[in-house]
């Protein structure tokens, strides 16, 4: 959907300049654009090199274990129906403390498992359960230690002070999680009327 949005966005661009007599315009934002995106991509790609090092390393020394163990009794609460074999609550802990400390890659997969594992526990076919729910609002606003995108970008742009920004992210995260925790807590369960109000 997005590429269908962004191409109608070229395509009404290239003809409103084609109209008014803009084209030699168009042509010179278009290579000046594409030089600039590699001229930031360079920077960005050394300063994402250095921080996935830097949380290699924490991984190695038993942070994101740490991380797990600290999410695990909070997320328990959250997600009563899951079991940690089985229900996919060690995959939800898992995929939460790689977004924790900004291992975005390492999440994916995690997150992956875990929904599927979810889908399989539903008790109405074809419907998302307010499980699968409840973990993708958390998923999409989770708490952040580490920032390495934004912290990347702000380095690539010449700022001379790329971490001052953490402490209104920690906030900002944290309160974000806390809302959709709170909001994912407070949703009331679903029931399939055809089965006799079976929660879900």
């Amino acid at each position: 959907m997005a590429g269908i949005v962004f191409g109608v966005f070229c395509l009404v661009s290239v003809v409103c300049a084609a109209v008014t007599g803009h084209s030699a315009d168009v042509g010179a934002a278009l290579f000046s654009g594409t030089e600039d995106a590699v001229g930031l991509m360079l920077p960005l790609a050394g300063a994402m090199c250095l921080w996935s090092g830097i949380l290699s390393v924490f991984s190695e020394m038993g942070v994101t274990a740490a991380a797990e163990r600290i999410l695990s009794p909070i997320l328990s609460r959250i997600f009563p129906a899951c079991t940690e074999g089985e229900g996919g609550l060690a995959e939800i802990t898992a995929s939460l403390a790689a977004n924790l400390l900004g291992l975005g890659n390492a999440a994916t997969p995690i997150g992956l498992r875990a929904m599927e594992k979810l889908r399989r526990s539903r008790r109405i076919p074809g419907r998302m359960s307010r499980a699968e729910i409840t973990f993708v609002l958390l998923n999409t606003a989770p708490p952040t230690l580490l920032p390495t995108t934004l912290l990347s970008l702000r380095h690539a742009a010449g700022s001379a002070a790329a971490d001052a920004v953490l402490p209104a992210v920690w906030m900002v995260s944290l309160l974000g999680f806390a809302f959709a925790a709170a909001l994912a807590m407070l949703w009331p369960e679903q029931t399939d009327h055809r089965k006799g109000g079976a929660e879900v």
